[in-house]
């Protein structure tokens, strides 16, 4: 008893192992070179590939859940490097509730977005796709757009890039600000000493820029 009882409760308490998913009959396009690999088996386990070959030299587990793709391709997951997801989580014009697009996404091949403007709802969606709670891509998300009026000197742009950086946004986003109804609209541009201290801050936070060239600065 003194051996056994240990050992029912540790079985007690050790989750069940997740069953493995099996991608058997595809032709596998790993973009690691050009090469199609014919008749191949993709073994998956929560989230990693643990095995990858040819049919006669992978064993496919006896649980395992079996997707046959009846000689179709099997490619890594796209990004959208470029979405724009509105307050509701759908492209703009739709309505299908929070993040109602995400598994269109998954549907279409779409494994991760770039999110281009973000709002804090967009965070939580993040936080939900990586814990399960939600149907999606991944997501990589810019705060508000980073221009004039909005920031106007290197002191505004430092503030502004911190903020959103201690928010938790990935990324920083350098736009025209055209948002009329809260009467910020971008005419001439950063000046050149503000532009170069958004570029300095956001490396310092290891965070990117994207966006546009600064149409008053050249390039």
């Amino acid at each position: 008893m003194c051996v056994v009882a240990p050992s029912t409760a540790l079985a007690q308490e050790t989750a069940p192992l997740e069953p493995t998913l099996a991608f058997v009959n595809v032709n596998l396009v790993t973009m690691v070179d050009d090469q199609v690999r014919r008749d191949h088996v993709v073994l998956v386990r929560r989230d990693r590939i643990v095995a990858v070959g040819a049919r006669n030299q992978v064993p496919v587990p006896a649980d395992a859940i079996v997707i046959d793709g009846h000689g179709g391709y099997l490619i890594p997951g796209l990004t959208d490097a470029h979405v724009h997801l509105d307050g509701d989580g759908t492209r703009r014009g739709t309505s299908r509730g929070a993040f109602g697009d995400g598994p269109l996404y998954l549907a279409h091949g779409v494994t991760t977005v770039i999110n281009q403007r973000g709002l804090p709802v967009h965070l939580e969606w993040r936080e939900g796709v990586r814990t399960g709670r939600i149907v999606g891509p991944t997501i990589y998300t810019a705060g508000e757009f980073v221009n004039e009026p909005r920031v106007q000197t290197p002191a505004d742009v430092e503030r502004e890039i911190a903020e959103q950086a201690a928010s938790g946004y990935d990324l920083i986003k350098f736009h025209e600000v055209y948002t009329r109804e809260t009467g910020f609209l971008t005419t001439e541009g950063l000046e050149a000493d503000t532009y170069r201290r958004m570029n300095e801050v956001a490396a310092e936070l290891n965070m990117p820029i994207v966006g546009h060239a600064p149409v008053n600065l050249g390039l």
